[in-house]
């Protein structure tokens, strides 16, 4: 947007060094922007997996975080959906990291998976009722907010800080959208807290 709004304003002005000055951040933005589109999936998962090959201990830190997430989803009855190998596997092996990572998904209820598209659909078929019935329940969201926080909970307890957050913190959001009723960006923090102070009790437990 910035790019497209500094080429229009390139393209009114009058002087020549701004014409310039705004034509090359526009297509340099533009750039940014189109490499990201491109590559923003590979930039990603290299990124993860430079951060994790370079982290002290990092096959240990991700095997408890992984058992964290697993034990959460246990107590709660949440079945596992599948064991897989980690998005970020074999850039975190090339970069020198643990091999043949590993990643606990979970579903988002007892009853099964959901996912976005499902609950949109059920929204837009019967209005917020639909929502209603097909969105996870305030229960179903505290069971989630507790399992994706809990594996960052155990690397914590373990080495006094935890890596690798912000994959967890997406997880949950992605969850928290599946909710009966929206959850504004305050009370997914809130949800978040909740989850890291329960995941502390779930490991002291």
């Amino acid at each position: 947007t910035t790019g497209a709004a500094a080429l229009i304003g390139a393209g009114l002005a009058t002087d020549e060094g701004l014409v310039r000055a705004l034509a090359l951040y526009g297509y340099a933005t533009l750039a940014v922007n189109l490499v990201v589109t491109v590559l923003g999936s590979s930039l990603d998962r290299y990124v993860q997996g430079r951060l994790i090959a370079n982290t002290p201990d990092c096959d240990d830190r991700w095997a408890r975080r992984q058992a964290g997430r697993f034990l959460a989803a246990y107590l709660f009855g949440i079945p596992i959906a599948e064991i897989r190998p980690a998005e970020a596997a074999k850039e975190a092996a090339d970069a020198g990291g643990p091999k043949n990572l590993q990643e606990v998904v979970v579903y988002s209820r007892r009853a099964g998976n959901l996912d976005l598209a499902a609950l949109r659909v059920a929204a837009a078929e019967a209005g917020p009722e639909g929502r209603m019935a097909a969105g996870l329940s305030k229960r179903e969201v505290d069971a989630q907010s507790v399992v994706q926080m809990t594996g960052l909970i155990a690397e914590y307890m373990r080495y006094g800080r935890a890596t690798m957050g912000y994959r967890f913190f997406a997880a949950l959001d992605a969850q928290l959208d599946l909710a009966q009723t929206p959850i504004s960006r305050p009370d997914k923090q809130i949800q978040a807290r909740f989850g890291v102070t329960s995941g502390h009790q779930v490991r002291e437990s």
